[in-house]
């Protein structure tokens, strides 16, 4: 037998084996990560998720009145309505951690700090089928999120009226261009 050393190389669902002699095909088994429950090696994924959005939108209004008795009333408050916007929404999940983008309309004026923009995912759930989990955008406000990788479906809810629900795809950061 020769010394050299064995050579294995994958092709595909094949492995050839040889030593110096022809080499012999053999059916190996496919890995699917989908049977295993999640991907080897370190996970990264960066969404674009186009939607519709609703916020919390207010205004400030105040009413002054006088009666016959000249008696004056002085009334203000602030109404709080639902505000609508087709946007989008990044996600970026990495290893074991996820932030999130929302469009700057729909964070209110009381927030939490940010890294430009992006929101810490807190805890979130990465599994074959779904990313989910929650993000604070303010001290009242703790919104939750959750993607379909099956259909790329996103819903995120919180309070103060603030929703997105939408379509997502994937892109790739070192093949992004600039549009200008």
């Amino acid at each position: 037998m020769d010394s050299a050393p064995i050579l294995l190389a994958a092709l595909g669902s094949c492995l050839l084996i040889g030593a110096g002699a022809p080499a012999v095909a053999q059916t190996a088994p496919v890995a699917s990560s989908w049977a295993a429950g999640a991907p080897t090696g370190p996970l990264e994924i960066h969404l674009a998720c186009d939607g519709i959005g609703t916020y919390a939108q207010g205004g400030g209004s105040s009413v002054f009145t006088v009666d016959d008795q000249r008696n004056s009333t002085d009334v203000s408050g602030v109404e709080v309505h639902r505000g609508r916007v087709q946007d989008e929404v990044l996600v970026d999940v990495v290893g074991d951690g996820a932030r999130i983008r929302l469009p700057g309309i729909m964070i209110p004026p009381k927030h939490s700090r940010e890294d430009e923009g992006w929101r810490r995912i807190g805890s979130p759930l990465i599994t074959d089928r779904e990313i989910s989990g929650n993000f604070k955008v303010n001290f009242l406000n703790k919104p939750t999120v959750s993607i379909s990788r099956m259909t790329g479906h996103i819903e995120l809810k919180g309070g103060s009226k603030l929703s997105f629900s939408g379509e997502c795809h994937t892109y790739d950061l070192s093949l992004a261009t600039r549009k200008f």
